[in-house]
């Protein structure tokens, strides 16, 4: 494990960014990078076991296009790093996170935009893919769907989205994107951007029973890239995805009480896919990932009526081809790791 240290200013282009972060930031780390078409950067804090089930999954089904596997550990915690997956495309990184908070949401931290910054640092390919330790992809060769959609005018495109934007958490970018950009990873309390893009105004106009839907007044961690290449007009893709806390079925457009048109009706950026399957042949098709991705909580969980589901995202065949558990609601992470054992043993 070799210990390194990195000027703040390598990983962070933003006087905002800047201004708020330590100068340098510290990382230990194991690299065994190869020549890859794409580097996927996994994010994780004190759980090894899901940063592994991440990785191995990644591994198994992704054998055609050549790929680096970048495991980065923010919790600064040594015994932690010595767990993380040992194989031959895995590069672990350890950090410590520096737990400065957010002025406005200052629950949390700037570790996140952290994470994916060191990650992206380290990382060599033309494309990288940015993803949470905990989401796994369910079909082979699934990275295939979203390269296939970049070109020239579209430089991200993500299995699922945060409200309407494509979610920077399993999002594929061209790495020139970054390398190019005036921004960072870091979140914002100010939205420069509105005044720069005809689409992004008008979608920040968008009014649900008298409330602003999007709050385009701040800007979540890695979403200043896909605001900026909004404001250059440049195009992106989102898959179908759906799951949450309101229902198997219910879309990101249907959970926020907004129909894909109401944007559609705009000059319109972002591509999203299409659900071509039938609710009744997902239910019977994906019988054991339902079975897996439900369960209540507790007894008040139980009483309020809500279930908890996984985010399913799906290809152009209408297959399911990737899953986000969603660490910001009530779900079991021990069910989560259960199948993704089961699920990595069937496909090794």
């Amino acid at each position: 494990m070799q210990k390194e240290i990195i000027n703040t200013d390598k990983l962070f282009k933003t006087n905002k960014a800047l201004s708020v972060l330590p100068e340098t930031i510290t990382v230990w780390h194991d690299l065994n990078l190869n020549p890859a078409k794409i580097d996927i950067i996994v994010t994780g804090f004190g759980k090894a076991e899901l940063s592994n089930a991440s990785a191995l999954n990644y591994i198994l089904l992704e054998d055609k296009l050549p790929v680096n596997i970048i495991i980065v550990e923010s919790s600064g915690d040594k015994n932690v790093y010595e767990q993380l997956l040992n194989h031959k495309k895995v590069s672990k990184i350890l950090i410590k996170d520096p737990k400065v908070s957010h002025p406005v949401y200052g629950a949390g931290s700037y570790g996140m935009a952290v994470t994916a910054s060191v990650g992206f640092y380290f990382s060599k390919s033309p494309y990288v893919f940015f993803s949470h330790n905990d989401m796994i992809a369910l079909k082979k060769d699934f990275l295939k769907h979203l390269l296939s959609k970049l070109n020239e005018n579209l430089r991200i495109a993500s299995f699922t989205q945060r409200h309407i934007l494509p979610f920077t958490g399993c999002m594929l970018i061209d790495r020139n994107v970054i390398e190019n950009s005036q921004t960072d990873w870091l979140l914002y309390d100010k939205n420069l951007y509105i005044q720069q893009s005809n689409f992004i105004q008008e979608i920040c106009k968008i009014r649900k029973n008298g409330k602003t839907w999007l709050k385009c007044n701040w800007i979540d961690a890695g979403e200043a890239f896909i605001y900026e290449e909004l404001s250059k007009n440049k195009q992106m893709y989102v898959a179908a995805s759906f799951g949450g806390t309101r229902g198997m079925w219910i879309t990101p457009f249907e959970l926020m009480q907004i129909k894909e048109q109401d944007i559609s009706d705009i000059k319109n950026l972002i591509a999203y896919g299409k659900r071509n399957i039938l609710k009744k042949e997902f239910q019977k098709k994906y019988k054991f990932v339902l079975k897996a991705g439900r369960k209540w909580e507790s007894l008040r969980w139980f009483l309020s009526g809500k279930k908890n589901y996984w985010r399913y995202s799906l290809d152009d065949e209408g297959d399911l081809i990737f899953i986000h558990h969603g660490r910001g609601t009530r779900r079991s992470l021990n069910r989560w790791l259960e199948f993704t054992k089961k699920l990595n043993t069937r496909l090794s």
